[in-house]
């Protein structure tokens, strides 16, 4: 992203740096020149103004090469530059100014007209700047994220826990794809130890759909798999029956994808710890509730006529550790509810984390606070006020439009899949099931308050 010149750097011409304020620069650049003169200490302490903190942001600044800066609280790294800047200023034409009053003063002359052209004068500075990305590595991913998202490019893994794959297979999948003309990456990992080997697709949305089309139903190696499941791409490991609490390194992109969403509820929120859940089981049955909700909601030119069929909610656990939970192969379990809550015994999930803070958030030994991430399998909601003697979703209405689009007789049951309802400016959503993984837990976090 940038290149070394001295003791500088240059910008590069992304535009990917941003400056740092004046006075936060000079302090910087002093810090800068007595470690160059004297050889004392290779970092800065300096204070940032910033939103998030009510009394500023303390960072490190370190001088080494790569320099960079680094939150004391958070341990969020940037690249910083130092470099020279050069920018013009005006001055007034002094020698004009003196033949015009020299004039004036003349009797009898006509006053001429005023000529105050200005000279320029170029002035030089250092200037401090901050990469607007962690590292080149996470600029990179973003900057993937954002083509994926704009030409719909997706990233799919079909996981074959228990198989091996040969080189035959893959020859197979390459040929398959090839005579189809289909432009997907292809890659093919295998562990022969555990016996576990997993494909990753990654292309247009439409594209990607094929390709996985083909595998699971033209592949020999495959039928023999009997598997049809995609695990997320940041899962580390697919061997069958598995369970792990997996921490995510708090350099990655991962991690401050989860932080941003945090952040953006809790604005004072701390993330210390996040464990990523990898649980066979129930992400296997979680995916097999996706799939049969999918085909309830195609229609019979085989578009399914309902977006968002899951969200991404919260969930606090209270006096119960989220491990303990998240080791359920149905992801929640309506025996953790009590028939008191707003809307009957249910899975209660929410859609901003400063709600489950506030009440449901699990309180460590430590003072941390922990809630989960979900996924949850919520359908078409059933918007309700709170009632209690809630026991499940209502069937939707002989005139709703899903049931038009679907061409569902008025008399055939067909009922909602979870309830919503909305309590202290947060939107709460409940499913009713039990023995069914109609939620995923993807996370557990950690995190302190100030």
């Amino acid at each position: 992203m940038a290149s070394s010149c001295g003791d500088s750097f240059d910008q590069d011409p992304g535009n990917t740096f941003f400056s740092f304020y004046p006075d936060v620069a000079a302090s910087v650049e002093s810090e800068y020149q007595e470690y160059k003169s004297s050889g004392s200490p290779c970092t800065a302490s300096v204070t940032f103004d910033n939103p998030k903190h009510a009394k500023g942001a303390t960072y490190k600044v370190h001088f080494s090469m790569p320099m960079r800066q680094i939150n004391t609280e958070t341990g969020f790294t940037r690249w910083v530059v130092r470099k020279p800047d050069s920018y013009l200023i005006e001055c007034p034409n002094i020698k004009k100014i003196q033949q015009l009053l020299r004039r004036q003063q003349k009797k009898n002359r006509a006053k001429p007209a005023a000529d105050l052209s200005t000279t320029t004068k170029v002035l030089s500075r250092i200037v401090w700047e901050a990469l607007d990305k962690q590292s080149a590595d996470d600029a990179d991913s973003q900057l993937q994220s954002k083509v994926r998202g704009t030409f719909g490019v997706v990233l799919e893994c079909i996981a074959l826990p228990g198989y091996t794959l040969k080189t035959t297979d893959k020859r197979e999948v390459t040929d398959l794809l090839a005579a189809q003309g289909l432009p997907v990456k292809v890659l093919m990992t295998c562990d022969d130890n555990k016996r576990a080997s997993a494909i990753r697709l990654t292309g247009c949305s439409s594209d990607v759909d094929a390709a996985k089309q083909i595998i699971c139903t033209e592949t020999a190696f495959y039928r023999k798999a009997k598997l049809d499941i995609s695990y997320p791409s940041t899962w580390s490991c697919t061997t069958p029956n598995q369970l792990a609490f997996v921490d995510v390194n708090k350099d990655c992109p991962e991690w401050h994808s989860i932080v941003s969403k945090l952040v953006g509820d809790i604005p004072q929120a701390v993330l210390t710890r996040l464990q990523r859940v990898q649980n066979d089981l129930a992400w296997k049955s979680f995916q097999n509730n996706v799939s049969n909700l999918k085909s309830r909601y195609t229609d019979k030119n085989g578009q399914v006529v309902v977006d968002n069929l899951t969200r991404e909610l919260w969930h606090g656990t209270r006096s119960t550790a989220p491990t303990e939970v998240a080791k359920s192969p149905y992801g929640l379990e309506i025996v953790h509810s009590s028939p008191n809550c707003m809307w009957g015994a249910g899975n209660y999930m929410s859609a901003v984390a400063w709600y489950v803070h506030a009440g449901y958030a699990t309180r460590t030994s430590a003072g941390e606070s922990q809630m989960m991430l979900m996924q949850a399998l919520t359908g078409v909601s059933d918007d309700r006020a709170p009632d209690k003697n809630i026991k499940e979703p209502r069937q939707m209405p002989a005139d709703h439009e899903v049931r038009r689009q679907l061409n569902i007789s008025p008399e055939s049951p067909f009922p909602y899949n979870s309830v919503m309802g909305m309590t202290n400016n947060a939107r709460i959503y409940i499913t009713y099931s039990s023995g069914v993984a109609q939620q995923y837990p993807h996370y557990i976090l950690t995190y302190k308050m100030p």
